[in-house]
């Protein structure tokens, strides 16, 4: 919990420094879809039929993701953009051609010896649940009454849980677990780029669609072999003025 404090703290400082500039807040919330990929190192330390079986096993999931920026001019139409905000990145698994590792000593009512056991109408999902800290640059095009714009920077990705939910066609169950054991990372730090446009509804409103893709520079362990996610998918959001000027277009 104190890494969670000191990333609040970080990303609440700059807040002062940018008060007199043009200034204002977006709200934002959309859906992804994610997936993982490995390093060279899995495929030199994997079986063929241990890839093939994960390969078709492994699926990506659709997700959401929520947050609450606030964005400060650094010229007439370069902004940077700090904020808060939750997100959801997962993938499932078919047990028909490979069971996740633990299976067996997960809090479902079901243990299995081998995929025989197994049928293809069981799935198996799993999405872990992060804060995000985000400090991104967007430069906007012309204004028009539908401004394009480009988005990139970091997110700084601060691990809570993990959701298992299980479904085998007629039967679903879920539940929340911690996993901060081993050499699991819980620290993320993850690039971010995306493009998008707004169109002015108010005076000092903005609404926005854009399409984004994340990628985690920071593998899920510490071990050889290196799983990193990734997830892309549409966002949308209001952004309001905070203040006005005649050489902002957000106010």
């Amino acid at each position: 919990m104190k890494n969670l404090y000191l990333l609040c703290l970080i990303a609440l400082l700059p807040l002062g420094a940018f008060a007199q500039r043009q200034n204002g807040l977006t709200l934002s919330g959309g859906w992804n879809y994610s997936y993982r990929h490995f390093n060279a190192a899995y495929y030199e330390n994997t079986s063929r039929d241990s890839e093939g079986n994960l390969r078709r096993s492994d699926l990506g999931t659709v997700n959401f993701r929520v947050g609450l920026h606030y964005h400060s001019a650094l010229k007439e139409r370069l902004f940077l953009q700090l904020g808060l905000g939750f997100s959801r990145i997962g993938i499932s698994n078919h047990p028909a051609y490979y069971i996740p590792q633990g299976f067996h000593q997960s809090r479902f009512r079901r243990t299995v010896s081998s995929i025989d056991e197994l049928n293809r109408e069981e799935e198996f999902i799993t999405k872990r649940q992060f804060f995000n800290f985000p400090v991104n640059l967007r430069f906007m095009g012309k204004p028009r009454p539908w401004t394009p714009y480009i988005e990139g920077g970091f997110i700084f990705q601060y691990y809570l849980n993990t959701r298992y939910s299980y479904d085998n066609g007629t039967e679903k169950s879920f539940y929340f677990y911690e996993n901060r054991r081993g050499q699991f990372i819980p620290l993320q730090l993850c690039t971010k780029v995306a493009v998008g446009t707004q169109y002015q509804w108010l005076k000092r409103m903005h609404a926005f669609i854009q399409l984004e893709f994340r990628y985690h520079l920071t593998p899920l362990y510490q071990t050889q072999i290196k799983e990193h996610l990734y997830n892309g998918g549409i966002e949308v959001g209001l952004r309001y003025g905070l203040s006005r000027s005649k050489k902002s277009i957000e106010s």
